[in-house]
């Protein structure tokens, strides 16, 4: 977790430094956050960009919903994160025009993995500079540089929000995650063998589990309805620099070799190909919603302890049993097995992203009766059958 000498105090505004991108002075008199303010009240159609990201954000989630409370902006500096924090900011503006009680705050919050040198910290003092020219709070944090897999630079990001949120008393964490992300997403997710739960990208909303209480935090993801060339278009229509990370362009991450090649390809074959994708991941939605329920059911049935986990068996009915057959039918089908056990890995922090289709499909096979008593899975956790009762530990 980043140290007090990484984080930045939250007591006061920052002003920019002597580093501060020249592309941003010409919104110091006046300030942005006014020129943002008229832009935003300017808006009466949803034909422009900056119109269009708004009302997207809107859409997920009105500002009345957050304008009130405190939102923790995650900002690389990066042309997405850039316009959420801007738009953010100009809603929230907006909102205290028309509701001058509300007491509400934005922070924009930076981390620094520290593996690009001269131009990470560049990327911090423009994202510094924006946020003052915004007259919002700036927080900061550094990573050890020295991990460059995503697992690891994700996990560093994580505890560095969880950090400032927990400091700041804020209730919500925005990303930036656009709908091309959420393509390239389940993209990633299709190589690595994904289930339909995979399928369902990246959700809007959820809580910010954490063992030390981080769940009264809520990660927002408002964009998710917003094509990457919009917001670069909503950042073009106000004049707004962002900065580009070269490392996006490398294909060392499986991330980017879809972004640059993959997508472009099948582009070749329907122009459309990010939109068509986002509305497959929108009905895996609808579809998720209805299993995630019978999950829930799945679970008040069949979970008899919880440390260590120990699990009620699977029993399939057979053709000819009593009335409620069908729903236990339904209740013991493989993907809605695999949905209760998901959320179980994840309560556990088991490691989810390690276990493909096929240890669920074997999994499933244990709980059913069939195939071996025993399964080691990834990340040493050991699953074990004994007559009626499923155990689970991780060594």
């Amino acid at each position: 977790m980043a140290s007090e000498s990484e984080a930045e105090s939250l007591d006061a505004f920052d002003a920019p430094t002597e580093s501060s991108d020249p592309r941003l002075s010409a919104f110091a008199e006046p300030s942005l956050a006014a020129a943002l303010v008229h832009a935003t009240a300017q808006q009466s159609g949803d034909s422009q960009p900056w119109s269009s990201l708004l009302q997207a954000i809107q859409g997920c989630l009105p500002a009345s919903e957050f304008a009130g409370l405190g939102v923790l902006v995650g900002c690389s500096g990066g042309a997405d994160s850039v316009a959420l924090l801007v738009a953010v900011q100009a809603l929230v503006l907006q909102h205290r025009q028309q509701n001058p009680a509300a007491r509400g705050f934005v922070i924009a919050a930076h981390f620094d993995h520290g593996l690009r040198g001269a131009e990470s910290a560049a990327d911090q003092a423009f994202v510094r500079q924006l946020a003052s020219e915004l007259g919002i709070r700036f927080v900061a944090g550094k990573g050890p540089g020295t991990d460059r897999d995503e697992a690891s630079l994700r996990q560093q990001r994580r505890e560095f929000f969880l950090q400032q949120l927990q400091r700041a008393g804020a209730r919500y964490l925005f990303l930036a995650h656009s709908m091309d992300d959420n393509v390239e997403t389940v993209l990633d997710r299709l190589m690595r063998g994904t289930g339909p739960t995979g399928m369902q990208g990246i959700a809007a909303f959820r809580p910010f589990q954490d063992q030390s209480g981080g769940s009264d935090f809520v990660v927002a993801r408002p964009m998710l309805q917003v094509q990457r060339h919009t917001i670069r278009d909503a950042l073009t229509e106000l004049q707004i620099p962002w900065r580009e990370d070269p490392s996006n362009a490398s294909t060392e991450y499986r991330r980017n070799w879809i972004r640059h090649q993959l997508l472009p390809l099948l582009a070749t074959q329907n122009p459309q190909v990010v939109s068509a994708v986002a509305r497959l991941i929108e009905s895996q939605n609808h579809w998720g919603n209805v299993i995630a329920d019978l999950a829930d059911a799945w679970l008040s049935q069949h979970v008899l302890k919880t440390e260590p986990l120990v699990l009620r068996s699977v029993e399939v009915p057979l053709p000819g049993d009593p009335s409620n057959a069908s729903l236990q039918r339904t209740l013991s089908a493989q993907p809605v097995v695999v949905e209760a056990l998901r959320r179980l890995w994840h309560q556990k922090r088991f490691p989810l992203q390690a276990m493909d289709q096929s240890h669920w499909h074997h999994l499933y096979a244990l709980m059913v009766g069939q195939g071996p008593r025993t399964l080691t899975l990834p990340g040493a956790v050991q699953v074990t059958r004994e007559t009626n009762e499923i155990t689970i530990v991780r060594r």
